[in-house]
């Protein structure tokens, strides 16, 4: 059974932050865990300026701007973190590498911070930041494209779907949903997505074959509800896993989804499964990666 003891909660003081972070404080409040809020102060930089700058002047410039950003995080996001343990840390350095540097040293169990993209031609992409730690992290990381818009009204959830995709990980990913659905006192829908063999190949399909598939699913995910705890709703899907996550996501107003990253993720040569990019992007609710 997963805890979580520790909350790591990275901020840059943004709109979709300072929602992550009031998110995080939802969370610690509700299993009684530590909270940490981290500001990552990237180096400035002032190799071409036409300013001549000297190594103490610029010292002293960082000086300054620490003492204004620690003011900042002080008071950051507001009185809701009265009666919750927070530690609030301002560290220097390369944004997701010190992100996951403290989850590592501070023994975190769980990362909350948002991802979305910054311009037109970017606006599909997860931020780079969020994907580097997606990518590094160990733990699970809780991340969505709408924090801002998630207030104390739609926490805890009431509602939480978790998607497998049934591979080696989809015990652990079905754990952390039961025992958050647990914890929350939320219902819990499961899914499965598999292809969706339409046009004039699905011709071909015999429908005893789609019936057996889908009682095939069935089975395993049953084999894996050891971990679950209550009545668990399975849904077998027909399409992209994204698309089918968003829909059941919609159609039973969840406040969570929960996937897997998959032991691809771990390391710096890993990376997402392949459609880990499209479920956080077109989920109407934060995503729980584990």
């Amino acid at each position: 059974m997963p805890s979580i003891t520790r909350i790591l909660a990275p901020v840059d003081f943004s709109p979709p932050s300072e929602g992550a972070a009031r998110y995080a404080q939802f969370i610690a409040r509700q299993v009684g865990c530590e909270l940490t809020l981290l500001h990552v102060l990237e180096p400035v930089e002032f190799a071409l300026s036409p300013i001549d700058i000297s190594p103490e002047r610029l010292d002293a410039l960082m000086a300054a701007k620490s003492r204004t950003i620690q003011g900042t995080l002080d008071h950051f996001p507001g009185r809701e973190s009265d009666g919750l343990t927070v530690k609030r840390l301002l560290v220097k350095g390369d944004p997701a590498e010190q992100i996951l540097l403290c989850a590592n040293s501070g023994k975190a169990d769980l990362i909350v911070m948002p991802t979305h993209g910054f311009d037109p031609i970017r606006r599909f992409l997860l931020g780079s930041v969020a994907s580097k730690v997606l990518h590094g992290a160990k733990i699970p990381v809780l991340t969505g494209v709408h924090f801002e818009e998630h207030t104390t009204g739609t926490f805890p959830p009431r509602h939480i779907v978790c998607g497998l995709d049934l591979g080696p990980n989809s015990a652990r990913v079905l754990d952390w949903a039961s025992h958050l659905a647990q914890e929350f006192a939320a219902q819990l829908t499961v899914v499965h997505a598999t292809p969706d063999i339409g046009g004039r190949a699905g011709e071909f399909i015999n429908a005893d074959w789609r019936v057996m598939l889908s009682n095939r699913v069935r089975e395993q995910i049953d084999s894996l509800q050891q971990a679950a705890v209550g009545k668990v709703e399975v849904v077998v899907a027909d399409g992209d896993p994204h698309k089918a996550l968003r829909d059941t996501v919609q159609r039973e107003n969840a406040g969570l989804l929960v996937v897997g990253r998959g032991a691809s993720a771990e390391g710096p040569f890993g990376r997402l499964r392949a459609h880990a990019y499209a479920i956080v992007r077109a989920s109407p609710c934060p995503v729980l990666s584990v």
